[in-house]
This record gives structure tokens, C-alpha cells and sequence, in this order.
């Protein structure tokens, strides 16, 4: 009974109660409560019943009393059906990640990862079926960390992805490896850790193979990351090189998980790098050619890159298209809900250098109120 004991002690602790005060609301003996909590003593049914209505544990205490032979049942083995459920899992997330509902995906994504990764881990897995189960879970650990970045989680978002990391290199799945490495790069620069993202970014361009397209969207990365950190001929430099590669358009030999890299995009990386810069008037001009050049379909998008435009005219001071921008922007926080858009719009607040007007401060909030009512 040590799982009951702990599960029991722990609660008590999280609940800032002592032993004596549990004892007391439970109704039994300290002396008889602390046997159960050291595991020397077998509550009864009624015991466990009382200390789980004491703790508010929802049922969790009486449910460990159940009969042991069911907790000693042979455990369900994962097999090549379970790759496939994992497998259509990812397809649903993906087809359903349309910036309309992505903010509210997460925790779906999380809890099938949750599921399956600790069954892996524990060995509970039929023989030879593990490499294909660890690509299926470092895929849907990307997605997770992805919906949880979109969703403004960063932390979570950095633990997902850094565990999606280990699993594709337990599977041997070295373009996942690549992808999700290129994505903690991202969410480096995103939470203002730019040494990192240099390191990460490094990372995948030395694995890239030459001038790919992944070894552009990692000369992206850097050129941000060395922009951050005021290395301006570098930043300038690695943006330049990504520009001339990708220009030649994409090959065959170029995972999948690079398509995202377009012309606009690239516009809007480089802007990010000249703001960090402190080429104001270049960083408005590339951020709004981008948001010019982007397709109407794009919902989610549309809200990221106007957010980032936003960011960049408060920095040149250009208060009266900031506050021309976020009339437009409101509407669209509220059809896309995304929690990142409205973090970026504040982020774009702070940003100020200079005393910001008050009609500024109200146009902003009006905008992240008609994201609420979104």
C-alpha cells in the first residue's frame, strides 16, 4: 500500500494540512494515519472513502482500493494499430490547426502524447514495434509543441518540443530530429533567449547538407539570433545567404516541413532582425510588403504578420498607422483566436521607446477586447 500512503501524504501536503489536522477531519486515529502514510497499515474501504472526501481527492484514493488483482494484470501491449491511431491523430490535429480553433488543440495533443509516451517508456510494447511507435510520438510531440506555442504556452511548448527532440532521436527519425530542433529554435528567439537559438540554429545547418532549404531556414534563424545579439554584418550576412538560397525555389531533396519558407515569410524574418537592428524605417518597410504580399486564406497568418507590422511602427514611432493598423487587426484576432497574436499586440505596446500616446494605449486595448469577445 506505499502508492496509496504516498498519494495520500502527498495530497495532504499540497493541501497545507498536518497530519493531525487530516486525522481530525477524517475522523480516525493520527497514530492509525500515519501507519497508512508510511505504508505499514491497510486502510479499510470506509477509511479510504473518508480520507479521499477529507482531501477533496475526487475519487482518486477510493479508486487505488481497488481489488489488486486488477492492478497486477498483465499490461495492454502498444502494437502497429496503436501507430496507426497516433498516426491519425496527427493527421486530425493538423487538418483541424486552422488559426480558427489551434489555441484549443493543445491539450489534446498533449494528453494522446502523455498516453502513449509513458505506455513506451514503462516497456509496454510489442517486440519490434518500438521505432515505428517513437516516429509516430516525436511527430506528435512537434505538433504539441507547435499548438502549444501558437497558444502563447512557452514554457510547455519548450518541454514538448524538447521531449520530441529525445523521442525522434530514440527513433532514429533524423529529419524530425532536424524539424523540432528548428522549432526550439524558433521559440528561442520567440522568448528572448537569442544565444540559444544561435546554438540550435548552428545545429541544423551543420546537419542541413549544403545549401538547402533547411540549411536556409536555419541561416533565418541565425541571422535573427546574431541581430539579437548585435552582430550586425553576420545578421546581415546569414540573411542575405538564406535569400540567395531559397531563391532557387524547392527540390526534391527538401523535407516537407519546409514549406513554409516563402518570399513573405522571409520578409518578415528579415524585418525582425532589422528592428532588433534598429533600422526602423527598412523593418516597417519589409513587414508591411509582407503582410501586402500574403494570401487573404492564410487567417491565422494574416493576424501574426500584422501583429509583427504593429511592432515595428511603434518602434519608428509611427503612431498614427499603428493606430490605422489595429482598426483592421481587432477583427481579425477575433476570427482567428490566437492567444499569440494577442500576446505579440501588448509585446508591440511595451516595445515603445517613447512616452506612447493615449490613443494608441486605447486602440490597443479595444483591439484585444474584440479578440476577447472573439
Amino acid at each position: 500500500m506505499n502508492a496509496f500512503g504516498d498519494d495520500v501524504k502527498s495530497l495532504r501536503v499540497a493541501a497545507n494540512l498536518s497530519l493531525r489536522a487530516l486525522a481530525r477531519a477524517a475522523h480516525i486515529d493520527p497514530g492509525y494515519l500515519s501507519r497508512i502514510e508510511a505504508g505499514t497499515q491497510t486502510p479499510s474501504t470506509d477509511v479510504a472513502r473518508a480520507l479521499d472526501r477529507a482531501l477533496g481527492a475526487a475519487g482518486r484514493l477510493i479508486a487505488a482500493m481497488q481489488p489488486r488483482r486488477r492492478q497486477e494484470r498483465a499490461p495492454v501491449l502498444l502494437g502497429a494499430d496503436d501507430v496507426d491511431a497516433i498516426r491519425g491523430t496527427v493527421a486530425d490535429l493538423v487538418a483541424r490547426d486552422t488559426g480558427h480553433e489551434g489555441d484549443r488543440l493543445h491539450s489534446t495533443a498533449v494528453r494522446t502524447f502523455r498516453h502513449f509516451h509513458d505506455r513506451l517508456a514503462a516497456g509496454h510494447f510489442r517486440p519490434g514495434v518500438a521505432p515505428d511507435l517513437q516516429a509516430a510520438l516525436a511527430e506528435l510531440g512537434e505538433v504539441a509543441g507547435w499548438l502549444l506555442f501558437d497558444a502563447d504556452k512557452q514554457p510547455a511548448a519548450r518541454h514538448m518540443l524538447t521531449e520530441a527532440v529525445l523521442t525522434a532521436q530514440l527513433a532514429g527519425d533524423r529529419n524530425m530530429e532536424l524539424f523540432v530542433t528548428d522549432l526550439l529554435a524558433m521559440q528561442a528567439l520567440h522568448s528572448g533567449r537569442p544565444q540559444e537559438a544561435l546554438l540550435l540554429a548552428n545545429r541544423v545547418m551543420a546537419a542541413g547538407g549544403g545549401p538547402t532549404r533547411v540549411a536556409a531556414m536555419s541561416l533565418l534563424r541565425r541571422g535573427r539570433a546574431l541581430a539579437e545579439l548585435g552582430s550586425r554584418q553576420e545578421a546581415l550576412a546569414a540573411l542575405a545567404c538564406a535569400r540567395g538560397i531559397l531563391s532557387g525555389g524547392a527540390t526534391p531533396s527538401d523535407p516537407a516541413w519546409t514549406w513554409w519558407v516563402h518570399e513573405h515569410e522571409v520578409m518578415l524574418h528579415e524585418a525582425r532582425a532589422r528592428t532588433a537592428l534598429g533600422d526602423h524605417a527598412h523593418a516597417v518597410d519589409l513587414s508591411r510588403r509582407a503582410v501586402d504580399g500574403l494570401p487573404a486564406n492564410q487567417v491565422r497568418d494574416q493576424v501574426i504578420y500584422r501583429a509583427w507590422h504593429l511592432y515595428d511602427l511603434v518602434r519608428a514611432g509611427a503612431w498614427a498607422e499603428s493606430e490605422a493598423l489595429l482598426e483592421d487587426l481587432g477583427p481579425r484576432l477575433a476570427t482567428a483566436g490566437s492567444p499569440r497574436g494577442v500576446a505579440l499586440v501588448w509585446q508591440a505596446l511595451d516595445s515603445a521607446d517613447d512616452d506612447v500616446p493615449a490613443a494608441l494605449v486605447d486602440a490597443v486595448r479595444e483591439c484585444v477586447r474584440h479578440a476577447e469577445r472573439g
